[in-house]
């Protein structure tokens, strides 16, 4: 792979398009006709800069479907303990949580607890997210 190519440098703009979000992850990549009209290219250019994409897994293709821009992965060694939380912070990820309901019940209600005299469990219903964070 010579690094002046000219699919090399299509390569480089597209990764540089996903990482910045421009294209959002399980999103369909553009077309080979739409992205050779973008970058005023030939298909087998743009056939090469996505073989790339693939390669370096920031890609991956459906048969029949299409290609689609893969999500980000996060790893988390297991030979430590820590807080996935701080690996999320580590590389620089915003998290959110929102509850969206809550009850109390009583403990009795629930079929896998034997009854219990003034026993209450909270329940709650919460959505959790995850969004790169913008370096200023």
């Amino acid at each position: 792979m010579h690094e002046s190519a000219l699919y090399v440098q299509i390569y480089k703009k597209i990764r540089t398009a996903i990482r910045n979000g421009e294209y959002a992850e399980n999103a369909p990549l553009p077309s080979e006709r739409i992205l050779c009209e973008k970058y005023h290219v030939s298909r087998s250019t743009i056939r090469q800069a996505v073989s790339l994409l693939k390669e370096s897994e920031e890609v991956y293709t459906i048969h029949g479907n299409g290609t689609f821009i893969k999500p980000q992965m996060y790893n988390q060694p297991l030979n430590t303990v820590y807080s996935f939380a701080d690996t999320l912070k580590q590389s620089n990820v915003f998290m959110k949580s929102t509850v969206l309901d809550y009850s109390t019940v009583e403990a009795d209600q629930i079929p896998s607890r034997k009854p219990s005299q003034n026993l209450s469990v909270f329940f709650t219903s919460w959505y959790g997210s995850v969004a790169p964070r913008s370096i200023l």
